[in-house]
């Protein structure tokens, strides 16, 4: 039984919606990776492929890359890459970078950096791996004496293989990684802030500090117009600029928080058309209007 009640209680949780204007705006995503509610969330890069838009609309959001944003020429093949006198496949354990065969939030760009050497010839390295579930491969041109990073054209979550053709000797060395992830994240990657929904903290009382996440692949209610509640890292005014986080910086490092600064330098976007809708301290929930 409950004895004591707390004299100030929430007004809201993080991710709620905040006022009842019937011009309230809100589309679906397919969240690649976990989507914190009341966190901006960002559109996953294109593809390219038939259907135009990967992360477009409709399409695919994220907030924390995994790996980060940051290109990794060893994320998949650390060590041990070298060239052979015969036709070469890589797989399964022999991944043995820090991401590896595991599963990548939101699709990122293969890349393979060959060391400069002659035993490098002018041949293609086929990679295989996965995009939602679906096997996809891509073709990278292995250059002549090596000596470079080449970069793919086809988005993965997964890569699994590739085979690389018989070479002039096995003195060539090389890693595989990823890709920078769009190169940067700018407000025209912004898709809006993901909306409460109770049934993501089942059988309990909602609390401002619980935070209720989206998994990978469901389906996430995302605002991009109207009002709707949200926890700012810094002392916030009514009235003031709204940013979010694109970066690790002093503030944090999640991707989509609520800053009213801009202070962490390249960390954090202004998103065009919001504004705090109320005043209050670091930690705080903020009333995000968004016009």
């Amino acid at each position: 039984m409950q004895t004591s009640y707390s004299l100030n209680p929430d007004v809201a949780k993080a991710g709620m919606i905040a006022d009842s204007r019937i011009l309230k705006h809100i589309r679906s995503r397919i969240c690649e990776g976990t989507v914190i509610a009341g966190y901006g969330v960002f559109r996953a890069p294109t593809t390219g492929d038939s259907f135009s838009n990967y992360g477009g609309d409709p399409g695919s959001v994220y907030q924390n890359p995994s790996p980060a944003a940051a290109a990794s020429v060893n994320a998949i093949l650390a060590t041990g890459g070298v060239s052979t006198a015969g036709t070469q496949a890589i797989s399964g354990t022999s991944l043995n970078g820090a991401v590896g065969s595991a599963k990548m939030y939101p699709p990122r760009l293969f890349t393979v950096t060959f060391n400069s050497h002659a035993d490098w010839d002018a041949t293609n390295l086929v990679v295989t791996g996965e995009l939602d579930g679906v096997t996809v491969t891509d073709t990278l041109a292995i250059p002549n004496n090596g000596n470079a990073t080449v970069t793919g054209v086809q988005y993965f979550d997964k890569i699994t293989s590739w085979t690389i053709p018989a070479q002039s000797g096995t003195n060539g060395t090389y890693t595989a990684g990823v890709a920078i992830l769009d190169a940067s994240v700018t407000l025209a990657d912004f898709s809006g802030f993901a909306v409460f929904d109770p049934a993501l903290v089942p059988n309990t009382i909602p609390s401002q500090d619980q935070t209720a996440e989206y998994h990978d692949k469901d389906i996430a209610s995302i605002m991009f117009k109207g009002a709707i509640w949200c926890v700012c890292e810094n002392a916030f005014t009514q009235g003031g600029d709204v940013y979010v986080r694109v970066g690790s910086g002093s503030g944090g490092s999640t991707f989509g928080q609520v800053r009213a600064t801009d202070t962490d330098s390249s960390t954090a976007i202004a998103i065009t058309g919001a504004r705090f809708g109320n005043t209050g301290s670091a930690g705080g929930l903020a009333k995000i209007e968004l016009y």
